[in-house]
């Protein structure tokens, strides 16, 4: 949903991470990645503001410079009060 990272540890737990927030939202514990990932997707339509990278053993976020400042959702999606 592009607010959200499904993350697998290398000791194959699942858990889901807020990305604008910077800290872990739910574990899942040992399941199956795919499955996991096909229950929790969503359609949105949003571009690309974030691009994840786990090489160095940590995730990583880099925001995309010509859309991280530019998207628009509305405030019932994010869960503002």
């Amino acid at each position: 949903n592009r607010l959200h990272a499904l993350i697998q540890y290398s000791t194959q737990e699942v858990a889901l991470w807020d990305i604008c927030r910077g800290e872990q939202v739910e574990t899942y514990g040992r399941v199956d990645f795919a499955e996991k990932e096909k229950e929790l997707a969503e359609q949105v339509s949003m571009s690309n503001w974030f691009s994840l990278d786990t090489r160095m053993g940590s995730v990583s976020v880099t925001l995309e410079p010509s859309t991280c400042f530019s998207a628009e959702m509305y405030a019932v999606d994010l869960n503002v009060d």
